[in-house]
């Protein structure tokens, strides 16, 4: 999706988007809204749709602009030269971004984010509305430009890689597992604004959050911050384990999922890397706690953002 095919369709200026609004079944028609959402801005490679009941003079200074600079100039091309290419689902050669407000109302009301990829908007085999059969990504309309708009595209962009890849040819794959989906776009995201507190709260009970989820929402783990900040870690340290082995590419082109992926991917069965990994957080929680021992002030072991963190809390458990 470098350019614009000369073949393309033409730019609709009005489109409209099903959204799924509710806390209800992700398989009932009912739970979904149709969405009318017109066209503000374009670019060679994308188009910025906007939900018809606002205005763009409603938008924050500058959002609109900053979100074509940081596409055009940085995330796309990154995101397909470490990750892989975008499809063109709908064929108009544009990356579709829909911004509404339905964002910060999401579950009846209660669930505020600032975006996400619907993995099936990617399949043309799946019918409306549980698809809009269309390359996108829905952005909260209240976003503001700046660095964390940077960390924001570039995970959401990551998705969209790997969904494409995953929709790709005539035998397409199943969808990644949550868990994988999103750690590998954590880790592509050049900053720390949309991850340090998740590690932070990964930190504060280790033993609190699972690792190995297929399904966030019907797990009842959705968006959960520790369960995210888990495989964020986990997934750095399998990258740091071939640093030059081009993690991100093999893994999002890798027909696998799960932790047959994992172990695919690392030479390991996936017992023994969970126990290496464990083993690798204990390590960096008592060397902080040693060096404290001591009664000298050691240099903070771990720079995460707006967190100086010293490693996952350990607790003794008694076994007696």
């Amino acid at each position: 999706m470098n350019e614009p095919k000369s073949d393309a369709a033409p730019i609709e200026s009005v489109r409209y988007f099903y959204l799924f609004v509710t806390e209800g079944d992700l398989s009932d028609k009912k739970q979904y809204t149709r969405l009318k959402a017109r066209l503000i801005q374009q670019s060679p490679r994308v188009a910025i749709y906007l939900d018809d009941q606002q205005k763009p003079e409603e938008l924050a200074a500058g959002l609109v602009n900053d979100l074509i600079a940081q596409l055009e100039n940085q995330v796309l091309d990154k995101i397909e030269k470490e990750c892989g290419p975008l499809r063109d689902v709908d064929g108009n050669g544009r990356f579709t971004i829909f911004l509404t407000p339905w964002l910060s109302k999401l579950q009846g009301g209660k669930t505020t984010i600032n975006g996400f990829v619907r993995p099936s908007d990617f399949r043309d085999n799946v019918m409306e509305p549980f698809s809009n059969h269309c390359d996108m990504l829905y952005l909260n309309s209240a976003l503001k430009p700046g660095p964390q708009l940077l960390d924001l595209l570039s995970h959401e962009v990551t998705h969209a890689a790997v969904s494409s890849i995953r929709t790709t040819g005539t035998h397409s794959l199943p969808d990644e597992e949550d868990w994988l989906n999103e750690g590998i776009a954590h880790l592509m995201e050049p900053g720390f604004t949309n991850r340090d507190y998740r590690i932070s709260e990964f930190f504060r009970s280790p033993e609190s959050y699972p690792l190995v989820v297929s399904d966030y929402y019907r797990a009842q783990l959705w968006r959960n911050h520790g369960c995210r900040g888990a495989v964020n870690l986990f997934l750095n340290w399998c990258n740091q384990l071939k640093s030059d082995s081009r993690f991100a590419n093999r893994f999002t082109r890798h027909r696998l999922t799960g932790t047959a992926k994992i172990e695919h991917l690392t030479s390991t069965p996936f017992p023994e890397l969970f126990r290496l990994w464990s083993l690798d957080l204990a390590r960096q929680s008592q060397a902080y706690n040693t060096l404290n021992s001591t009664g000298n002030t050691p240099e903070p072991l771990i720079h995460c953002g707006r967190f100086v963190l010293a490693g996952p809390a350990i607790h003794d458990w008694n076994l007696s």
